[in-house]
């Protein structure tokens, strides 16, 4: 099963120093809106085989024996960046596979598709099954160290991301939301009406993304005005909705699950930004914002589209 519980955490103070406040100037193009990470599973007890042969019973380690035993096998941190570097490898293979397609003039069948995505999510569970027998002290700061320094390999390069496996999952978010509503509506859940409301109204969580995302200097000044505290208003409101609208989008993915239909991504992404951040968690958080805004493309383009122009005609005004 996928380790899909989602934790939301309040911001860290951003609050500087007064001498530092007396250094920064703030400025609209500055703004930045950053993830941060999902709680994986608590498991209290490992269970390992016994080392004797025979009849000997299974017996249980705790988690902090396990940990240490992970520590003092230095091949651990290797063997776990090799499934993540397969996934780079599928994300480059697909990539190839699509360039090829469009030479010969045709489309990748949603089966194909499928295919690839199905590849991605196997090797994304088996690692993150991996991952979660790390994430001690309630997802303490190590732990989350420890995975991104693991994933880094993915995440790398944020070049073609509209190419990537994750972003073209948005060609299918019509039908999978289409088949999410069904297997609600079709379910005796008591959380029925608030499920199907969840999957109808993604769209405005996308949209009020948008509104921020496009925003111009001249209406953000024209709305909020040009001193410090207006610059934190409109910070704080862009963060949040980009925030909400990746939120919105891991809670379909566990909807979808729940009720047994196709997740909208192979995995849920990283949300609010974490302000100790190692250079491999910056990279994974840059990553996992990067390639939401492709896949909420590719699944409304046009209407992405309408937004972007409306505050063009606007600035040009």
């Amino acid at each position: 099963m996928y380790y899909t519980l989602i934790m939301e955490r309040k911001p860290e103070s951003t609050e500087q120093t007064t001498e530092q406040n007396k250094k920064k100037k703030f400025g609209w193009d500055d703004l930045a809106a950053g993830p941060q990470a999902e709680q994986y599973g608590n498991e209290q007890d490992i269970q390992q085989d016994a080392a004797s042969e025979g009849s000997t019973p299974i017996k249980k380690i705790t988690r902090a024996e396990y940990i240490e035993g992970l520590r003092a096998d230095p091949q651990r941190r290797e063997i776990l960046k090799s499934r993540a570097a397969d996934i780079a490898d599928t994300e480059d293979a697909f990539r190839g596979r699509l360039a090829k397609i469009k030479e010969d003039g045709g489309e990748m069948s949603q089966k194909e598709f499928e295919r690839w995505e199905d590849d991605y999510a196997d090797n994304w569970r088996y690692m993150q099954q991996d991952l979660a027998r790390m994430d001690y002290d309630n997802n303490s700061q190590e732990a989350m160290e420890y995975e991104a320094d693991v994933e880094s390999v993915m995440f790398k390069s944020q070049a073609h991301l509209d190419e990537a496996i994750e972003a073209r999952s948005g060609d299918y978010f019509t039908q999978r939301a289409r088949a999410l509503r069904e297997a609600i509506e079709a379910s005796d859940e008591k959380t029925k009406q608030s499920d199907l409301s969840l999957v109808g109204s993604f769209w405005s969580s996308v949209a009020d993304h948008l509104e921020c995302k496009y925003t111009s200097t001249a209406e953000l000044r024209e709305e909020y005005g040009d001193d410090e505290w207006s610059f934190k208003q409109f910070e704080q409101r862009r963060t949040s909705a980009h925030n909400d609208a990746i939120t919105h989008l891991n809670y379909l993915n566990d909807l979808a699950r729940k009720y047994g239909t196709r997740p909208f991504t192979p995995r849920n992404f990283w949300t609010s930004q974490n302000q100790r951040q190692t250079p491999a968690m910056s990279s994974r958080m840059s990553y996992d914002r990067h390639v939401f805004e492709s896949f909420y493309t590719h699944a409304f383009g046009d209407r992405v589209d309408q937004i972007r122009r409306k505050h063009e005609r606007r600035n040009y005004w």
